[in-house]
């Protein structure tokens, strides 16, 4: 837990919540998707054979076809295999979702159906008719998807997606993969498999394309207009109603192209807009999408091309924590309802710039894949997802007049709150980094101490620590890496939160913000690793004063450098300095 400017007992809550929450409660809460009506769909393999036979019948039927025929083309000339499954799966708990992610982490997952209207915007969708406990992911995974027998799962539709057969296409090297109708018929024949061998027969035999076959079934279904861009749209006649005669002549072809853009966020302790750093951006449309990453100046870009424009969105999640709304019950619980910005749904790049709450969860996101990720001077990791337990829960609450954080280290040690407001008014940038490194620094302690009684749990003997070990170097860590961003950060020291870590590494003689006043202390040098190191041996106070002695005496180097004129001979230039006297004055200075 982390307290600024006042001294309030520690909260360290204990217990592992998996199963226990209910689909009716989940109502309550802020975030919640709201569904309107089933839309008609494009890409099931019924609507694909109603536009095959729709497109051919049409193509025979143009004044300027080379094939004329009276014979009309019936849908059951011709079967359509499909290639993907919609499906949702069906996970029990917090532990049985996480499985999903980590086993898969190239699925996209969505707690909300993918073919319905979506009315109100948000990250958490109820459906009242499933089990308590039980939540439901939907995605599209390929025909012969490898299930995990352990998960329940249940196939909704079976569907024919165009996109990632012209991804095969152009991974083949068919350069003219956007133009009629030269797909080659190798080409087609080899991407749509032996089972659709008889669709590419008809469909070169027509001198037709995957992706008219796709233009008709999105005209037929009425959602054409919508996943044009305005590029594709300027090709047309302005006056002109699109129509299937446009996507057989060609006057209609959605170019390629590769979705892309750069995040940014308002930080009002900094000059300049910041970059946002690994945070995952999903861009698709209907069953079809992709994940990427930011870089470390914000930007990121799609692995694959889309046809028409797609819907942007910014998930606050990584590979070890996740932010979540606090204020929905089920995100502790599940672990799966994370934080997501919507963004634009277009057929262009997404340049954005978080500003308000989203700016706060990008801060708090960034401080957490500094700790995670990042260069950290040895410091031990936080608590990672693994087979023992999932990712971090990074639980975000507005509102709630409360401490700015605290760290529940129970069986799983894996949440953490981090509270927005306090005394009515938002935090400052600064603070909810350091906030959220203070936080991170417990989880790390509780994950890598040397345990002492194999029939305790790990979490039990974390309580049994005393508490100004705990909070002091919680704290010494807040102010090392918050200042490496924010040089001017305030730290305060009072109660259990020392600032024994501070006094420990520095070289001047006044004990850390106290001023002349309060006397001195003559211990400088420590490295934050080698504090660390101590710290994860120690139970109390005088625990760690006697590992920092043992294993780093007096005079051990910290810094080997060449030293002006003889830079052929390597010497020790920076020393650890104390004797046993001021370091024993140093330890009972804090801990009084």
């Amino acid at each position: 837990m982390k307290l600024r400017l006042a001294l309030i007992t520690a909260v360290i809550m204990f217990g592992c919540l998996d199963n226990e929450f209910t689909n009716e409660n989940i109502n309550d809460f802020e975030g919640l998707i709201e569904l309107g009506k089933q839309l008609k769909d494009p890409y099931t393999v019924e609507s694909m054979e109603k536009a095959l036979e729709y497109l051919i019948n049409k193509k025979i039927q143009s004044p300027d076809s080379l094939q004329k025929s009276t014979v009309a083309f019936s849908p059951s000339d011709i079967d359509i295999e499909p290639n993907y499954h919609y499906i949702r799966f069906l996970p029990k708990g917090k532990n049985e979702a996480a499985f999903i992610i980590e086993r898969d982490k190239d699925l996209v997952l969505f707690p909300y159906p993918l073919d319905y209207e979506i009315e109100n915007e948000g990250s958490y969708y109820n459906d009242p008719s499933l089990e308590d406990s039980v939540i439901a992911l939907y995605t599209a995974v390929p025909i012969g998807y490898n299930y995990s027998d352990s998960i329940e799962y249940e196939i909704l539709k079976e569907l024919f997606l165009i996109d990632p057969l012209l991804d095969s296409l152009e991974t083949l090297g068919d350069n003219n993969s956007n133009s009629i109708p030269n797909q080659k018929t190798i080409s087609l024949g080899k991407i749509l498999g032996n089972q659709n061998q008889s669709l590419a027969g008809v469909l070169n035999d027509h001198d037709l394309s995957l992706q008219q076959l796709e233009l008709t079934s999105l005209l037929l279904t009425g959602h054409l207009d919508d996943m044009l861009g305005e590029d594709d749209k300027a090709k047309l006649p302005q006056t002109a109603k699109i129509s299937v005669e446009q996507i057989i002549g060609g006057g209609l072809w959605p170019d390629r192209w590769r979705p892309s853009g750069t995040l940014k966020f308002e930080d009002t302790k900094r000059t300049a807009d910041q970059p946002v750093e690994g945070v995952r951006v999903t861009t698709g449309y209907w069953y079809y999408w992709r994940s990427s990453w930011t870089k470390f100046n914000g930007y990121f870009e799609s692995p694959v091309k889309f046809s028409f424009k797609v819907r942007y969105k910014a998930h606050w999640d990584a590979d070890d924590f996740v932010l979540q709304n606090g204020k929905m019950i089920a995100g502790h619980v599940v672990g799966i309802y994370h934080i997501v910005t919507w963004g634009s749904h277009k057929k262009s790049a997404w340049e954005r710039t978080f500003i308000d709450n989203e700016a706060r969860y990008a801060i708090i996101f960034t401080a957490a894949y500094f700790y995670y990720y990042k260069t950290i001077d040895g410091l031990a990791r936080p608590k990672q997802d693994s087979i023992f337990g999932p990712r971090m829960d990074l639980e975000v609450y507005d509102g709630r007049q409360s401490e700015p954080g605290v760290h529940h280290s129970g069986f799983g040690g894996n949440s953490i709150e981090i509270n927005l407001v306090d005394n009515n008014s938002y935090f400052e940038f600064d603070d909810l980094y350091g906030t959220t490194i203070h936080e991170l620094a417990h989880s790390a302690h509780w994950a890598n101490f040397e345990t002492r009684y194999w029939y305790k749990n790990r979490s039990w003997e974390f309580r049994d620590m005393q508490k100004r070990l705990k909070e002091s170097w919680a704290r010494g860590v807040e102010a090392y890496l918050t200042k490496k961003r924010y040089n001017n950060y305030p730290v305060s020291y009072g109660g259990n939160y020392t600032g024994i870590v501070e006094d420990l590494m520095d070289t001047n003689i006044n004990f850390a913000n106290r001023g002349q006043n309060a006397g001195s202390e003559h211990v400088t040098n420590f490295k934050i690793d080698q504090i660390e190191s101590a710290v994860l041996k120690s139970f109390s106070f005088e625990e760690w004063e006697e590992n920092l002695v043992e294993l780093y005496p007096s005079g051990t180097c910290v810094v080997w450098g060449y030293l002006w004129p003889n830079l052929s001979n390597l010497k020790c230039i920076k020393t650890i300095t104390y004797t046993e006297t001021t370091i024993g004055d140093l330890f009972q200075y804090w801990g009084d």
